[in-house]
């Protein structure tokens, strides 16, 4: 019996039955898909239906590959939650942010059809880093694809792939993020996670405070969100003031230590009596970054209606495209604007590569300007 799925502007027909084998087609117009479903059904009926079997890569859509890998790849992967939460996004419609390729044949897509949708990246503003990001994790779906175990060995070449003529925005300098956070957004939005603060009327605190914990460790040690919430409480030595993080980047464990506003935020998530088990249990990634995204909201209307009332214009520059990941590029330049040297800081923040670490020494030429003008003895008007 053929079924019909509408794929956007398409129309796909399947047909699905015991005295034959499955297939499935993609038209522009429904009545052509009720023509060939109706035809194909009446061949195989009379047992003439002689048709090749259709190649693989044209049995599956992107977006139905982009599942499966979520399912059964991403969870191998330590950027899972990440992973998994922009593919959740690119499964939408178009309108509400979908990939616009989502309903494509995989034998379809060609390098022109991802050119465009990188274009479209690159004007919505994009950081080149970023775009590089999104298109590697779709390559990467769809080299799985064309392994032998996964079957879709009749694609010639991934269209996602530079190797195959897509060409990429290039990094430079000035793309790299050097988002810190002022004392005043700091100040902002802790009062916007605290469920016990005063805010102005109209608004109102959040039910629950493990967010405003998260937020306080990640700003004070700069560990990224993932390792924040994958912390376990027999991984916390309380005399020493140290945490094991296990779950890294890097797949390496380190050590990291924890400062009083940390130690502070782990005793207000009131460790078990056992002292096992996970900090922030039954809290994922995505949680936290619907949290954060509100608190950035929240925060942002604190300032405005603080500054209504005394008779000033806000800044737009206040709150202004922060980042949950910013909080770490933020922790790390305090540490070593604080005197930590650049072994003590890659220790710490879990970086193997130098290079990666210097991006966040930018803000902290102003520090280095001024010790340098103090050893020379310099008068500064």
């Amino acid at each position: 019996m053929a079924t019909f799925e509408r794929k956007g502007k398409k129309i796909r027909v399947r047909i699905r039955r015991a005295d034959a084998a499955p297939m499935s087609r993609t038209f522009a117009r429904r009545k052509d898909a009720e023509r060939w479903a109706r035809e194909t059904e009446v061949a195989i009926d009379k047992g003439a239906h002689t048709e090749a079997p259709q190649s693989p890569s044209y049995t599956i859509t992107l977006g139905e590959l982009l599942e499966v890998y979520s399912e059964y790849e991403c969870p191998k992967h330590r950027g899972e939650a990440q992973e998994q939460s922009q593919i959740r996004t690119w499964l939408k419609d178009a309108d509400k942010g979908g990939h616009p390729l989502r309903d494509f044949l995989l034998g379809e897509i060609r390098v022109v059809d991802v050119q465009r949708w990188v274009e479209a990246l690159n004007r919505s503003g994009r950081r080149p880093g970023t775009v590089k990001k999104q298109v590697g994790l779709v390559a990467r779906a769809v080299n799985k694809a064309r392994t032998e175990l996964w079957g879709f060995t009749d694609l010639p070449y991934n269209p996602f792939s530079t190797t195959a003529g897509l060409e990429l925005p290039r990094e430079d300098e000035e793309s790299e993020r050097s988002r810190i956070l002022s004392r005043q957004e700091a100040s902002l939005l802790r009062r916007s996670l605290d469920p016990e603060a005063t805010l102005p009327d109209g608004l109102r605190p959040p039910r629950t405070a493990w967010p405003l914990h998260a937020f306080e460790i990640c700003l004070d040690v700069g560990l990224r969100a993932s390792e924040t919430l994958s912390l376990r409480w027999e991984d916390i030595d309380w005399t020493e003031h140290v945490a094991r993080i296990r779950r890294t980047k890097s797949r390496r464990s380190r050590s990291v230590p924890l400062p009083p506003a940390s130690l502070n935020a782990l005793h207000a998530m009131a460790p078990p009596a056992e002292g096992f088990g996970p900090v922030f249990n039954g809290h994922d990634y995505q949680a936290l970054k619907t949290a954060w995204r509100r608190a950035v909201q929240r925060a942002r209307a604190i300032y405005e209606l603080e500054c209504k009332a005394e008779g000033l214009k806000p800044s737009p520059h206040v709150l202004a495209d922060l980042r949950l990941h910013d909080l770490r590029h933020h922790a790390i330049t305090h540490l070593m604007g604080d005197g930590l040297d650049i072994r003590q800081t890659m220790a710490v923040s879990g970086h193997a590569d130098m290079r990666m670490l210097m991006r966040y020494t930018h803000p902290i030429a102003a520090d280095i300007a001024r010790d340098l003008h103090r050893v020379r003895g310099d008068q500064l008007t």
